[in-house]
């Protein structure tokens, strides 16, 4: 179902990061619901190439990664297109996400395994921290 709240970042392109297959159709179908139509990157190399590309990304990154860590793609990201919103998801929470979320380097956390219903009220709550920040 899609809530009224999202009608004005339906625009926002949105990068999903996960080298799962699974994990990334499952958002993208979830983000399709909400109107939103997303780009999937499944490496670090393909998100830095997107981003490079497009520049204004809401990105959800998983966040281990083959080779690096969510924390260290987000500064290469934020390199790249320092306006950036990034949020990253995991099956767990720990004190570097946590850490990088109080300073400011990612917008919010995204829990996995992912369920339609919590899925869309954690990116809800993202659109709106960002449609907050954009004023």
């Amino acid at each position: 179902m899609r809530d009224d709240k999202m009608d004005e970042l339906t625009s926002l392109n949105v990068l999903i990061v996960d080298d799962e297959p699974v994990n990334a159709i499952l958002m993208k179908r979830f983000l399709k619901e909400l109107g939103v139509v997303p780009d999937i990157a499944t490496n670090a190399h393909d998100a830095m190439e997107f981003v490079k590309k497009r520049g204004e990304y809401l990105v959800l990154m998983d966040y281990m990664l083959p080779g690096t860590s969510g924390i260290e793609l987000a500064h290469e990201l934020l390199a790249i297109s320092p306006n950036l919103k990034i949020a990253v998801h995991s099956a767990m929470e720990n004190n570097l996400i946590t850490e990088s979320i109080d300073k400011g380097l990612f917008i919010g956390y995204v829990t996995k395994p992912f369920k339609r219903d919590k899925f869309h009220k954690e990116i809800t709550r993202l659109f709106n921290r960002i449609k907050s920040l954009m004023r």
